[in-house]
C-alpha cells in the first residue's frame, strides 16, 4: 500500500558569522515562512526553552541540537575550516495531514530562501522526502527523495557535462544571481506518486552527470514500489558469453526518447558485484552493444559508471568501442 512520508527534511548550508547569529537568524526566518515553530534549544541534558538567542549552554561539542514541533529533531553543525558555514538539518512532522502539510512544507521552504538571503544567507538548500526511491541512482547534488534542490550555477557546472541537461530534469526552474532552484514532484504525495515523477528524472541526471560522478547502490523498493520499478520490456538482451575471455555482451534496443530501465541497470551492477555470470562462470567484461554511435552515446556514462564498456555497431558492420572514439 502505498505510503505518505512522515517528515520532510530540509537541508541547508547556511552563511553567518557566528553558531549563535546563524540559529537565530535561521530559526525567525523559518517561523515567519510559516514552517513549525522552535520548541525548545538543545536536548537532553541540554535543552532549554525557545527563547530568542540560543543560550551558550545548550550547544555541545558537535554543534546545536534543537527540538521542533512533534518532538522531532533537528540540528546546526559547523562546517569547514572558516568558520561561517553551517550546516542545517531541519525536519518538519507532516504525519497528521501529509495531503497538505507536503506541498506547504515546499512553499514555505521558498519563502525561508527569500528571507534568509541566497548567496548572502543561504548557499544550497534541498528538500527532501525521506522514505522511497531507493531504487535510484544518486547523482551529484540531488538525493533521490528530493523535492527540491538550491545550488550554485558553478556547481552543477562543475558536476553535469551541461547545465541545460541538468534542469531538462526538473519541472521548475529558476535562476537568479548565479543560483538555480529546481523542483519537481511537488504535487506527489505517497512513494508510488513520487517514484513515477523521480525515476525518469534521477536516470536523466545520471545520463547529464560527469563520468564518476553518480552512486549506484542495490535497488531496494519498496512494496508498494516494486511493480513500478520492475515495469517495461527489456531493452538489453543477452547476446552471448564468450568462454574464452570472459565476456558477457547484451544487445541493446533503445530508439530516440527510450532508455534501458532502471532494473536493467541493477542487474548488470550485480553481475559486476559478483563477478560471475548466473551459471557460475567468470565474468571478466561486461560489454553493451548498441546499433548506432548516437545510440551509445546517450546511455554511455551510466553503463559506464557501473563498469560496463558500451560498444556500437559502425558503417563498416563491425563493433567499436565506444572510449576508442
Amino acid at each position: 500500500m502505498p505510503r505518505y512520508p512522515e517528515l520532510l527534511i530540509i537541508d541547508a548550508q547556511l552563511i553567518g558569522s557566528s553558531l549563535e547569529e546563524v540559529a537565530t537568524r535561521a530559526r525567525q526566518a523559518w517561523e515567519t515562512a510559516g514552517l513549525p515553530p522552535l520548541a525548545a534549544w538543545g536536548m537532553d541534558t541540554r535543552k532549554r526553552q525557545p527563547s530568542p538567542v540560543p543560550p551558550p549552554d545548550a550547544s555541545g561539542p558537535g554543534g546545536l541540537a534543537f527540538e521542533m514541533a512533534g518532538r522531532v529533531t533537528g540540528s546546526l553543525v559547523p562546517v569547514g575550516p572558516s568558520g561561517t558555514r553551517f550546516n542545517l538539518r531541519l525536519p518538519v512532522d507532516v504525519r497528521k495531514d501529509p495531503v497538505h502539510l507536503i506541498p506547504d512544507t515546499v512553499a514555505a521552504a521558498r519563502r525561508c530562501l527569500e528571507l534568509l538571503g541566497v548567496g548572502t544567507g543561504i548557499a544550497s538548500m534541498s528538500v527532501r522526502r525521506g522514505v522511497g526511491a531507493n531504487c535510484l541512482p544518486i547523482p551529484p547534488l540531488v538525493e533521490p527523495d528530493a523535492i527540491l534542490v538550491l545550488a550554485r550555477r558553478s556547481r552543477v557546472e562543475e558536476a553535469y557535462t551541461s547545465v541545460e541537461g541538468f534542469l531538462a530534469a526538473w519541472e521548475r526552474v529558476h535562476e537568479r544571481d548565479g543560483f538555480l532552484l529546481v523542483s519537481r514532484g511537488e504535487a506527489a504525495l505517497d512513494t508510488v506518486q513520487w517514484l513515477e515523477v523521480a525515476a525518469p528524472s534521477q536516470w536523466a541526471l545520471a545520463r547529464a552527470a560527469r563520468p564518476g560522478r553518480t552512486t549506484y547502490r542495490p535497488a531496494t523498493p519498496l512494496p508498494e514500489e516494486e511493480p513500478l520499478y520492475l515495469a517495461g520490456t527489456e531493452t538489453l538482451r543477452p547476446a552471448g558469453y564468450d568462454d574464452a575471455t570472459g565476456v558477457l555482451s547484451f544487445a541493446a534496443w533503445t530508439p530516440p526518447g527510450t532508455h534501458p530501465h532502471g532494473w536493467e541497470f541493477h542487474n548488470l551492477l550485480a553481475l559486476r558485484s559478483e563477478g560471475m555470470v548466473p551459471d557460475g562462470r567468470p565474468l571478466r567484461e561486461l560489454r553493451v552493444i548498441f546499433p548506432d554511435e548516437a545510440a551509445a552515446r546517450r546511455e554511455a556514462t551510466p553503463l559506464s559508471d557501473i563498469g560496463a564498456r558500451v560498444y556500437f555497431t559502425g558503417p563498416d558492420g563491425e563493433f567499436h568501442a565506444l572510449e576508442e572514439r
